[in-house]
């Protein structure tokens, strides 16, 4: 037999064989309709003493998200580290920025002028909408709702 031949019979089996693992897995199959989500971080993060957000209900359920630093949560892959669904329209492209402040051990959630807004919910009471481009001091434990009560999380701190 031509090692030719069998360099190509062995490259069309591998070929084959990853198709079927994109299309035989969830996180393959999200990746082949574009349903991906990515969490992209940039140069010159710091670590911080457990600091994270965790997402509750909407696409992203069951995500952890260290924050070290701050951190930007949106539909733009290239203009926030936490991307939500393109096609969750309640989701601005750039939505809001949570930083978190080591030293006070407590987070800062500022609306970067989304259209649906950025909401902390308390208790019982309503959700308040926040007023765009200006931050607000949030302790560890707030829910925070983007763009709509589809999309909650929480902010932790170990």
């Amino acid at each position: 037999m031509n090692v030719s031949l069998v360099l190509l019979v062995i490259a069309l089996g591998l070929v084959i064989l990853a198709g079927a693992v994109l299309v035989g897995t969830p996180s393959g199959r999200d990746l082949l309709t574009g349903h991906t989500t990515a969490i992209r971080w940039k140069d010159g993060y710091t670590d911080t003493r457990g600091a994270r957000l965790r997402i509750l209900n909407g696409a992203l359920a069951g995500m952890e998200v260290p924050i070290r630093d701050r951190i930007i949560l949106g539909r733009d892959p290239a203009g926030a580290h936490v991307v939500f669904p393109e096609t969750d329209m309640s989701v601005s492209r750039r939505h809001c920025e949570i930083v978190y402040n080591s030293t006070a051990m407590a987070f800062e959630l500022r609306d970067l002028g989304s259209r649906n807004g950025t909401f902390i919910a308390r208790d019982n009471d309503p959700p308040r909408r926040l007023a765009p481009d200006v931050a607000e001091r949030v302790a560890p434990g707030a829910k925070v709702l983007v763009g709509s009560t589809t999309n909650s999380l929480v902010l932790e701190v170990d």
